[in-house]
């Protein structure tokens, strides 16, 4: 009980254009929902699914323009900010609404499993491919974990095999780079290429990279310091240049007096700057000049004076000169020492290696020096030939040391990755068994569930003998088979009638869902083709199937489903029936409960004044159809005609005296005779049409008294012969003794009709 449903409320969401509380009694396991097409059944449906778990219900089977369904839940001409859906299950509530995105459910943790089985599903259990069987009912099977772990395990394998493939290429592939190393070598005697490498391998090769440093330092270090002293040569030829150019121009200054010449000319320059024309005295003494003359011979003088002056500027420039180059030459001689050491120091170190490398005298004439830088450079060629030797001895001890390890490594890898692949291959293939073997056991007790109620509801009829199992040789293959006419291992789809696939198709559903005691189960009119006997047995196997689900309900545009509870014809005290009335957008979803119909007459019993077409005519059919369920179950004759419509007296005709005495109802307070009930009615049957169906005047003449005592008889025997409990006809066979209600608590007798075999 704790996992029913106890309200729906629905806002803007879809056919609920109007707010409406749809109330559940959560101490009856089933609800009966009944409205004729367009009434808002599949918008309760999407909205219980909606409300706990945010699915989108029906509209996930359909094709709608745009890639967000989600836009179509909210009902037309509102906003999606309208709409909510809230569902209560066992003092628990959820509420769901439209996000930006996606649906969002505000509520606890863990909410009920809702399983609807729809028209479309129904279709899809049964008559699709085995891959689209199979995804119907995996989440019902619940081993989408185990299933993506062997999906992990087996891309496991297949990475371990990958690399185990690698490491066998690379181990080839290095081996193929000794062998042919070997071969080079003129294969020398060795067990192998492999063996051969780790004794070639086994040379100082940081000794060989250390003397192939030292021989490319050394020639750099040549070529480095010849060209420093062919700079210094430069330089020191530029110095000199610079020195011999300013000697005899000094010299030339000297004969002419240059110092005296030169400070005259400072003089005469600044006072042709200060000689006024104007002026008539001296501005050393002044006595009277004449400036005339004065300027005259002073411009006289300046002119003498040029050369004097030019060869001033010509001494000036060689000076700075000559001072520039002997300090680039001082730094350049600096930089040359610096090289010449390090080349000497260079050349000592490798002399044991190479004998031709001259030995630095002390003396540091040009001419040595040259000498020196000369012979270095006359060795150049022995120096680099050995250098090339060794860079081939080092990248050879490169190459074998790297394919070497590239063989070891990928030895130790192929055993690795071998054991690997072994272990991660067992353990995906004992995963994949225990999960087919979990599957298989799951599939046989669903398989043994649904073919127990398709037997019961199809009896002694040569159908059924169902069986899901999984295809070995396919992924997710969900194989069905059936029994058709004494044939076994039959595809039901290709023999079986529309309505015995729809029965099948509802076994395989309960069959699953079961497993989920606590599931919500709903049923969305998912019955077109099944006629009134099947009618029966399904409703009876729902009632006694209910008690292994949290809460089953059932919707259906199906009066005859209706009208069997309200003529207690199923049991309409452990049921809640809900009718819907019709729908309009301004009005959305409306309901209301329907009552037996013996409730119904009782309360026309008590109304005033006597509504006598309504206890009449509610008392006949009443009558009618508990008689009509007395005359089948005992195979009562009765005329034959082609409407199977009987009259009140064509039923009470074909129940016989000896049946009519022997019968009795067995009741927990007591047993009853039905003949004295049936006598009773016999003679105020008609009754009912005179006054409950047609106009005459003699129906006129009958009062009230005997209209209301006519009720009050149908309500007798409708209580003597319905369980107070469940509410049920004892319809039931169970014992081969007697008839009994789905309580088992009212029990008819006798099992047949006197004279007649049991069956």
């Amino acid at each position: 009980m704790s996992n029913r449903l106890e309200k729906v409320t629905i806002c803007k969401f879809r056919g609920g254009t109007c707010p409406v509380d749809i109330e559940f009694d959560p101490g009856k396991p089933v609800a009966v929902i009944f409205g004729e097409n367009g009434t808002g059944k599949s918008t309760i449906v999407d909205a219980i699914a909606f409300g706990l778990t945010g699915d989108l219900g029906s509209l996930r089977f359909i094709s709608v323009p745009g890639p967000r369904k989600q836009k179509y839940l909210h009902s037309i001409g509102t906003k999606p900010s309208d709409m909510q859906v809230s569902v209560t299950v066992g003092n628990a509530t959820w509420k769901a609404r439209l996000g930006k995105k996606d649906p969002e459910v505000e509520g606890p943790d863990d909410p009920p499993q809702v399983h609807v089985l729809r028209r479309v599903e129904l279709l899809k259990l049964i008559t699709s491919e085995p891959k689209k069987r199979y995804e119907a009912i995996q989440s019902l099977i619940n081993v989408q974990r185990i299933e993506a772990a062997e999906l992990e395990l087996r891309l496991a394998v297949n990475d371990a095999k990958k690399a185990l493939e690698f490491a066998s290429e690379r181990k080839v592939q290095a081996q193929k780079i000794l062998e042919d190393h070997w071969s080079q070598s003129g294969a020398p005697r060795a067990a192998s290429a492999l063996e051969w490498a780790r004794a070639e391998a086994t040379g100082d090769l940081q000794t060989l990279k250390a003397n192939i440093a030292a021989g490319r330092e050394l020639l750099n270090a040549s070529t480095v310091a010849t060209e420093a002293w062919r700079e210094l040569q430069v330089r020191a030829a530029e110095a000199s240049d610079a020195v011999g150019m300013l000697r005899p121009l000094q010299e030339r200054l000297e004969t002419l007096r240059a110092e005296e010449d030169v400070q005259l000319l400072d003089v005469l320059e600044c006072a042709q700057q200060i000689l006024d024309p104007s002026s008539e005295t001296c501005p050393l003494c002044e006595q009277p000049i004449s400036a005339e003359d004065v300027r005259r011979r002073v411009a006289n003088r300046l002119g003498a004076l040029k050369e004097v002056r030019k060869l001033k500027g010509e001494i000036e420039r060689a000076a700075k000169t000559a001072e520039t180059t002997t300090s680039m030459l001082g730094q350049q001689r600096t930089s040359f020492e610096l090289r010449r050491s390090l080349l000497v120091q260079q050349a000592n170190a490798l002399r044991g290696r190479f004998e031709l490398l001259p030995v630095n005298t002390a003396s540091h004439t040009d001419g040595e020096i040259t000498a020196y830088l000369a012979r270095i450079e006359s060795v150049r060629p022995q120096l680099q030939n050995a250098i090339d030797a060794d860079q081939k001895k080092a990248n050879q001890q490169d190459l074998l040391t790297t394919n070497i390890s590239a063989v070891d490594v990928a030895t130790t890898n192929l055993i690795e990755f071998q054991a690997k692949a072994k272990r991660l291959e067992q353990i995906s293939q004992a995963v994949e068994s225990i999960r087919k073997h979990y599957v298989s056991e799951v599939l046989t007790d669903i398989s043994d569930t649904a073919a127990r109620m398709y037997t019961r509801l199809h009896p002694e009829e040569e159908i059924g003998g169902v069986s899901l199992y999984l295809k070995d040789a396919a992924s997710g293959s969900l194989e069905l088979i059936g029994s058709f006419a004494g044939n076994t291992e039959i595809p039901p789809q290709a023999y079986y009638s529309e309505s015995h696939l729809d029965t099948l198709g509802l076994c395989v559903f309960l069959a699953m869902v079961e497993r989920d005691p606590e599931a919500i189960v709903i049923l969305d009119d998912v019955f077109t083709s099944v006629d009134d006997a099947h009618l029966g047995r399904i409703l009876e196997l729902l009632h006694d199937e209910a008690k292994n689900v949290g809460h089953l309900v059932v919707m259906t545009h199906y009066r005859a489903w209706r009208d069997r509870y309200k003529y207690a014809r199923g049991p309409a005290s452990h049921s809640q029936l809900i009718e819907l009335l019709p729908w309009t957008a301004s009005r959305g979803i409306r309901h209301t409960r329907t009552a037996p119909s013996v409730d119904e007459l009782r309360e026309n019993l008590f109304k005033e004044p006597l509504d006598r077409i309504g206890v009449a005519g509610r008392a006949g059919i009443l009558l009618e159809a508990l008689l009509d369920d007395l005359t089948l179950r005992y195979r009562c004759r009765l005329p034959r005609a082609t409407d199977i419509n009987y009259t009140l007296g064509e039923l009470f005709g074909g129940i016989d005296s000896k049946l009519a005495k022997a019968m009795r109802v067995m009741k927990p307070a007591g047993d009853i005779a039905l003949e004295p009930l049936l006598q009773k009615l016999l003679s105020m049957a008609f009754l009912r049409n005179q006054v409950g169906c047609h106009f005459n005047l003699a129906g006129s003449n009958i009062s009230d008294r005997d209209v209301r005592a006519f009720g009050e008889a149908t309500l007798a025997y409708a209580e003597a012969v319905i369980c107070e409990n469940c509410g049920e006809l004892p319809r039931r066979e169970k014992t081969g003794e007697y008839w009994q209600c789905a309580c088992g608590s009212t029990k008819l007798v006798p099992l047949v009709k006197p004279g007649d075999k049991a069956a």
